[in-house]
């Protein structure tokens, strides 16, 4: 679950909260007990998200602050590290390319 405008305008910023707590509840009635996200922690918390790694959980990119879960007491006793599903490796940071570099070449 991510924000999907990169606009700051008042009408962005509010079809932003709506799109989380639509996420939020979609994955509560689906059964979900928890939720963790990679996000700002200023943002997320006002949906009452809170570091993960107070209940224990580490992430698979290393982030620390970033890294949020909201639980319903789902976590209780358990910790370990979050394992996102291969089709979020999509989204990492990769180093650009450079024009005219043989394939496979990056800048430093």
């Amino acid at each position: 679950m991510w924000t999907a405008s990169s606009r700051s305008d008042v009408n962005a910023k509010a079809l932003d909260a709506r799109l989380v707590e639509g996420g939020i509840e979609k994955c509560r009635r689906a059964g979900f007990e928890f939720v963790v996200v990679l996000g700002d922690p200023r943002y997320y918390k006002r949906f009452g998200f809170a570091p993960a790694r107070s209940f224990g959980l580490e992430n698979d990119y290393g982030v620390d602050e970033e890294f949020m879960a909201l639980r319903r007491g789902a976590l209780k006793g358990i910790c370990g590290v979050v394992k996102y599903a291969s089709e979020f490796s999509r989204f990492e940071q990769r180093p650009p390319v450079v024009a005219g570099a043989p394939k496979g070449s990056t800048t430093i």
